[in-house]
């Protein structure tokens, strides 16, 4: 059944090769179809399930209306793989590139108003984390995205609203929660997803005009020990 909140959307490709998983996802005639791959595939599987999606609706990438892209943070290869890539079909088709935050993308799975953080796994016992503010109009980032130990995160952010991530399952982030009072957690459960979330944001900004430019545009790869990184991205407004 096609969801409200995709109807009379333009033509949109997005994906994230941020983290575990691949997602790709194709906002099209008032739906999101999605495919997600799990394991180190990103390199080999992002341009093939790309071509899936646009051949499984006999179109191409000449007849988007955009590109949305991960910029992170996450893993430097598959950001890397994910922004080159979609510059070069952007390029190529000569249409405009949107970019969204990973971490922002995964709280927007979650159908809740107020405060969420989201923590994913990073190296070496560290969390990719960042809070954010949801209503049903708009979600804002409230704590810039940063590589960190969850214990500096809960410590410099005591509220922390949904918790929510791949992290939590690591058994360094749980011994760390004993401290922290998050109002609730929820790992994995969602109400929408990545795809479908991926595509909620990218519509947000196409309706907006709020295009990147394709050679200012870089990864976020929120350095380590660095609270503010998550600087914007320049952006061109279209009139």
């Amino acid at each position: 059944m096609p969801n409200d909140s995709l109807k009379n959307q333009p033509r949109i490709l997005a994906f994230d090769c941020s983290g575990e998983i691949l997602c790709v996802a194709l906002g099209i005639e008032s739906r999101c179809e999605e495919i997600e791959l799990r394991g180190n595939v990103h390199a080999s599987k992002l341009i093939p399930s790309i071509d899936k999606l646009l051949g499984s609706h006999d179109t191409d990438v000449s007849k988007l209306s955009a590109i949305g892209v991960g910029l992170g943070p996450g893993s430097f290869t598959g950001l890397r793989i994910a922004l080159a890539t979609a510059k070069a079909l952007c390029w190529s088709a000569n249409i405009p590139l949107i970019g969204f935050s990973s971490l922002q993308a995964i709280a927007h799975q979650y159908d809740v108003e107020g405060e969420i953080t989201v923590m994913q796994k990073s190296r070496k016992n560290r969390v990719y984390a960042a809070g954010f503010f949801q209503t049903k109009k708009i979600i804002e980032t409230i704590v810039n995205e940063q590589d960190c130990e969850a214990s500096q995160y809960f410590q410099n952010h005591p509220s922390l609203g949904l918790l929510v991530g791949s992290a939590l399952s690591e058994s360094r982030v749980k011994e760390d929660l004993e401290d922290a009072k998050p109002d609730h957690t929820i790992p994995m459960d969602t109400n929408r997803s990545l795809g479908q979330s991926m595509i909620d944001l990218c519509t947000r900004h196409f309706e907006e005009k709020y295009f990147l430019d394709l050679h200012q545009v870089h990864p976020n790869y929120a350095r380590p020990n660095q609270e503010v990184v998550n600087r914007p991205q320049p952006k061109e407004k279209v009139v």
